[in-house]
């Protein structure tokens, strides 16, 4: 989270962004089993650019957002995304699999409540 100039719109932005598309990944997964989703190359494209998103706009908000809000793990969605770009060739499906069960709705959950604070400049 390198900025640090204040833009709370901006940053409101980013976090809409974080949300929508962590919402779609688990949309897309949601009636799949995970033979079906290794068997579907657009689905895991999907939530793959999905959680890469998620990642860069996280890479978006200043580190006071992450100061402010600790019980995300804002270092790890943005090694994830940089994983998923630069190391695309790599990539384990057993990894984004797990994110998507695993993580998305916790991270849903959070930045739904982050959106919905009236108090959110940091």
């Amino acid at each position: 989270m390198p900025r640090e100039a204040s833009d709370p719109t901006r940053e409101r932005d980013a976090l809409g962004d974080m949300l929508g598309a962590a919402q779609r990944a688990l949309r897309y997964v949601e009636s799949m089993t995970r033979d079906q989703f290794d068997g579907d190359e657009q689905c895991q494209d999907a939530v793959t650019r999905c959680l890469e998103i998620v990642g860069e706009a996280a890479g978006r908000l200043r580190q006071a957002v992450g100061d402010r809000f600790p019980e995300i793990p804002w270092a790890e969605i943005i090694a994830m995304r940089n994983r998923l770009i630069h190391g695309y060739d790599t990539v384990e499906l057993d990894i984004v699999w797990d994110t998507v069960h695993n993580d998305l709705s916790t991270l849903v959950d959070h930045v739904s409540a982050i959106l919905q604070g009236e108090e959110f400049d940091v």
